[in-house]
């Protein structure tokens, strides 16, 4: 047996009482890109376990992998034979490297070193799954397609990315060229506003990835109840209502696009002090209300998108853009431009996308809050 197989074995016996994964079947080669059916694991008992198209239908029945409950979440409802399949399943579903932009793909993206890491461990064991993130993918629902879509206004003048530029240096350039708010038009008396393109909640792993995210500036940790209550929450938020897609999952089950409508939330509260204490009274509460519709009510709405400059994300930098609209023409409002540098951290390439310095400088608002403060000095309820 070979010093690798040796290692296996030992983390078996150390590590995973009754682990019965012994080593993997990699004639194909590490670069060719997913797994196929000669992709095996050699259990300890002698058998060999393969990857077959008929394997994967079973799994997939069960709603793992693809389904539900992938197997890093569903590992608590598997025998550990279930288990082997389904990551055996897993990594062979694995899409090619260069079925897509390289950035789609995290870092450390590689179906092969997912499944050598993933089979001699314990199921609820984690720390694989860096081997593979790939980029959550955010659509764009726009309410009218046969209106043109807008083109994103270009920034007054380009940074310059100069060679040996320090990360810092490079961020002071692009903050300095190319950030800020644009504001183009603004309008009077809107009641509601229309999302475009909702954002997915990204997982630790994207957060501690370079690339793999579109655009770390713009994200934020979702409101706990709901990107809604950002513009419907009566003092501090003042707009009517607000509409979003319906999830893409509803869209394809019905075969057609509908949209929410979330309006009559209301939290009027006074503020009673007292010696050494105060706490908050509710003088007037109502919840939000959401309605499916088949077309959208406002006149204007919000979209996203990060953008791309030479050398920004291995010098831990990123950019993106929100873009107010007129729906019924695509006539943009305004627009907001920044970047933000992450935080290093000790994990190799690591970094943290939560924390770090960002320009336009956030006004003393948490960063789930920006977007609407921003939103709001264009169109104003």
């Amino acid at each position: 047996m070979d010093v690798g197989k040796a290692v296996v074995t030992m983390i078996c016996a150390v590590l995973l009482v009754g682990c019965d994964v012994a080593f993997f079947n990699k004639d194909q080669g590490r670069a060719l890109g997913p797994l196929d059916q000669s992709w095996s694991i050699r259990l300890k008992s002698g058998e060999t376990l393969r990857y077959t198209p008929e394997l994967a239908e079973k799994i997939k029945s069960k709603g793992w992998v693809d389904g539900k409950w992938p197997c890093n979440i569903a590992y608590k409802l598997m025998n550990r034979s279930e288990y082997l399949e389904c990551i055996l399943v897993e990594a062979a579903l694995l899409p090619d490297i260069s079925s897509a932009p390289r950035d789609h793909f995290g870092e450390r993206y590689d179906p092969r070193d997912y499944l050598e890491c993933r089979a001699p461990r314990k199921r609820n064991d984690m720390s694989c799954l860096s081997l593979r993130v790939r980029r959550n993918e955010n659509p764009e629902y726009w309410p009218y397609p046969e209106v043109p879509k807008p083109k994103w206004p270009e920034p007054p003048q380009r940074a310059k990315y100069r060679e040996g530029m320090s990360s810092e240096e490079y961020f002071r350039e692009l903050c300095g060229k190319e950030a800020g708010e644009f504001i183009y038009r603004t309008v009077e008396g809107v009641e509601g506003i229309y999302q475009i393109r909702p954002r997915v909640e990204e997982d630790d792993w994207h957060l501690a990835d370079r690339y793999v995210m579109e655009d770390p500036f713009g994200y934020f940790i979702p409101y706990p109840k709901g990107t809604s209550y950002l513009f419907v929450s009566p003092p501090h938020s003042d707009f009517r209502f607000f509409e979003s897609p319906v999830d893409d999952a509803h869209r394809k089950h019905s075969g057609s696009l509908r949209y929410i409508k979330y309006e009559g939330h209301e939290d009027v509260r006074d503020i009673v002090k007292a010696p050494g204490k105060s706490w908050y009274v509710n003088k007037k509460y109502s919840p939000m209300k959401g309605a499916e519709e088949d077309g959208v009510s406002s006149r204007f709405g919000y979209v996203w998108r990060g953008i791309e400059r030479l050398h920004d994300r291995e010098l831990g930098i990123a950019g993106g853009e929100v873009m107010v609209v007129d729906l019924k023409s695509n006539q943009v409002l305004g627009i907001r431009r920044g970047f933000m540098y992450g935080v290093k951290t000790h994990a190799k390439n690591g970094i943290n996308w939560l924390v770090g310095p960002t320009c336009p400088v956030l006004r003393g608002e948490t960063k789930f809050r920006d977007t609407y403060r921003f939103v709001r000095s264009v169109l104003k309820p």
